[in-house]
């Protein structure tokens, strides 16, 4: 301990200084007890880190690979990097964790506006110096009186607790209901992206069915995908998908005349649902389609059913 009147370094236990006699009051123990909402702060970054890798295993899952996934999943990876380490900090009052913390609340600034304004209320209970000495690592024997009686004031108490407390239940409502808006788009972003390749995969196969018509003057003589990946391949095409953007396999269907000579052909893919609408082409009314169900179907040179906006 440290005697308030000359500053004298005292023997744990003594009642009085021995080198001015001053009487020594032991200060309370639980001053550098964890407050409530220090927990409160530690659970909120334990369930941030949690969320985010979550996401990670949704996009991982789910994501088609485009450069969009690739940064929200680092962002999501590197959040929760912060956010675990600085929750288990948060829990030790160690002095790392409290600028963990601050850093994150600056940065979280720019998330108007409940992302905001959680992050005020952080800042003004963590930036004031009651704060700081809860955060120094020091014992109480070791603190003077000055951070003594600021531990002992109010602001550390419930009143800024409150408002850490009120404003971590905002940030949990503001987060379930971005999250009942985002994820929904985000499931049709993806999707969308699914059938932007299933598109652009089919194209590659008419192209190699095209290259191989000119050729020699006629399509393909097989009706069947199988049978078509040996024909087009190595020669028209190096590498020729076989599944769809939902990993499904894609069809192959000839069209013949009254002579059965093959005259024309079809390519398409089942859609998100995995199941053909018909099993020949005939049946099918062409045109755009607005269900990620509905097949994609590529007929003699040209979409003839097709995801609406992506033609």
């Amino acid at each position: 301990m440290i005697c308030p009147q000359c500053r004298a370094s005292i023997l744990a236990g003594s009642r009085f200084c021995s080198d001015c006699g001053a009487a020594v009051r032991k200060p309370p123990g639980d001053l550098m007890a964890r407050p409530w909402p220090v927990t409160l702060l530690a659970a909120i970054n334990f369930v941030a880190a949690g969320v985010c890798l979550v996401a990670v295993g949704l996009y991982l899952t789910l994501s088609d690979g485009s450069p969009a996934a690739h940064w929200v999943i680092a962002f999501a990876l590197a959040w929760a990097g912060l956010s675990a380490p600085c929750g288990y900090g948060l829990l030790r009052l160690r002095p790392w964790a409290r600028t963990l913390q601050l850093v994150k609340a600056w940065l979280a600034l720019i998330a108007f506006p409940l992302g905001t304004l959680l992050s005020i209320l952080i800042l003004v209970y963590l930036l004031p110096r009651p704060s700081k000495v809860l955060f120094s690592g020091r014992r109480v024997e070791e603190l003077t009186p000055e951070e003594i009686g600021l531990l002992q004031q109010p602001t550390v108490g419930a009143m800024a607790l409150v408002i850490v407390g009120v404003g971590g239940a905002v940030a949990a409502l503001f987060t379930v209901v971005i999250a009942a808006i985002a994820i929904p788009n985000l499931l049709s972003a993806i999707d969308r992206g699914k059938q932007k390749r299933t598109m652009a995969d089919i194209r590659s196969v008419a192209a190699g069915v095209e290259a191989y018509a000119v050729d020699h003057d006629h399509y393909p003589l097989v009706c069947d995908f199988d049978e078509l990946v040996p024909v087009l391949r190595p020669v028209y095409l190096r590498d020729m998908p076989r599944t769809d953007g939902w990993e499904q396999p894609l069809r192959y269907d000839c069209l013949k005349d009254e002579d059965e000579w093959i005259v024309g052909y079809g390519i398409h893919s089942a859609g998100k649902d995995g199941r053909f609408e018909f099993d020949g082409l005939e049946e099918y009314a062409g045109g755009a389609t607005r269900d990620f169900d509905c097949d994609i179907l590529f007929l003699d040179g040209e979409f003839y059913q097709y995801p609406d906006g992506l033609l």
